[in-house]
């Protein structure tokens, strides 16, 4: 008897977890209303985001060595590994602009990003940059620059799969404009399909993972018992894991099936009505990723015994905190449309 009433009084909703939920909430609420502007804007202003949150996530990862240790030379790495995410996010960009400047089209940042691109030069130097520190300051060790240059390439690749979410529709559309009218002039700065449904396709990620952290915060709180693995995220359950996919399902394909029956595809071709099972694999998939990211990020942060990854968001923690489900989630929605996109061409030069 007394077993059951512990259990349900763990899964009471405390004051303090009251009071936790209405911060996370209002917080929520500001972040949606700052960012979504971004989101349809587009274009530079979305790139500017991008680039923010490169930043602030960089230096995020950085701390994580900071509180386990000192590091003197602090300022330096912080430079040294911003330039390296930064490049690597914005490397399709930076491969093309010139041939892009000859094209006229430059000024439009969806030009870019027809593909994913990581390239094996700036992995490379990356790498070499991070372990010269390694020989030139003895408190930086080889455990520390490998998990540095990690953890740069893993949020790299999720905000270059943001750019890519974000930028493909836009990019599809130009070229079918293109070959309709090969004379017409570059599309101007703001232009209709650079905004709303052009937007629809990241969206759709980011509310198929943040409902999947919704549905196993809900789940676990009222039905969790028994845990997946305490030593890395004592909080997570089964009901939690399952509810998370369940829920993320459930309202992504909502999402998408509700845009695409009123004639807004989340990606002409593709992610339309006549390729339903494409959104259905997809919205299977993301949760997934979703889940697994969660519990790399927890992990990394019961390694360094560290509550969050910084405190720029009250209630949530750090920008890492708020997006680490989703750089995992962002990069494996990329690889699949662009995967399934380019089916019935050379997939091995596409990965």
């Amino acid at each position: 008897m007394k077993k059951t009433e512990h259990h349900h009084r763990h899964n009471e909703l405390t004051e303090s977890t009251k009071s936790s939920m209405k911060t996370r909430i209002i917080t929520g609420i500001i972040a949606i209303v700052c960012i979504v502007p971004f989101i349809f804007l587009g274009d530079w202003f979305f790139a500017a985001l991008v680039m923010f949150a490169s930043i602030v996530s960089t230096t995020e990862i950085i701390r994580c060595l900071k509180v386990k240790k000192s590091v003197p030379y602090l300022i330096g790495l912080t430079v040294i590994s911003i330039i390296i995410c930064i490049f690597i996010v914005f490397w399709p960009f930076l491969l093309n602009l010139f041939t892009k400047i000859q094209e006229d089209s430059w000024f439009h940042l969806y030009a870019y990003f027809d593909r994913l691109h990581i390239s094996i030069l700036l992995v490379f130097v990356g790498f070499a940059l991070l372990f010269m520190v390694v020989v030139l300051f003895s408190s930086f060790t080889a455990r520390d620059a490998s998990f540095m240059f990690t953890m740069l390439v893993v949020i790299s690749l999720g905000l270059q799969s943001l750019l890519f979410l974000r930028y493909y529709p836009s990019f599809l559309e130009d070229e079918a404009l293109k070959i309709l009218n090969s004379e017409a002039p570059p599309a101007p700065l703001f232009n209709t399909f650079d905004s709303f449904e052009a937007s629809l396709l990241v969206i759709y990620v980011v509310v198929s993972t943040f409902m999947t952290d919704t549905g196993a915060y809900f789940f676990g709180l009222f039905f969790g018992k028994k845990k997946i693995n305490e030593r890395i995220s004592p909080k997570k359950t089964y009901a939690g894991f399952i509810g998370g996919l369940i829920t993320s399902f459930v309202f992504s394909c909502g999402f998408a099936f509700i845009f695409i029956s009123t004639g807004h595809p989340l990606l002409k071709g593709t992610l339309d009505l006549n390729h339903w099972y494409y959104v259905v694999a997809l919205s299977a998939i993301i949760p997934l990723f979703a889940t697994l990211g969660d519990f790399v990020f927890s992990s990394i942060k019961r390694y360094y015994n560290i509550k969050d990854y910084g405190n720029f968001l009250p209630g949530h923690g750090g920008i890492l905190d708020r997006i680490d489900s989703l750089l995992f989630s962002l990069t494996a929605s990329a690889l699949f449309i662009w995967i399934v996109t380019n089916i019935g061409t050379d997939l091995l030069f596409l990965l």
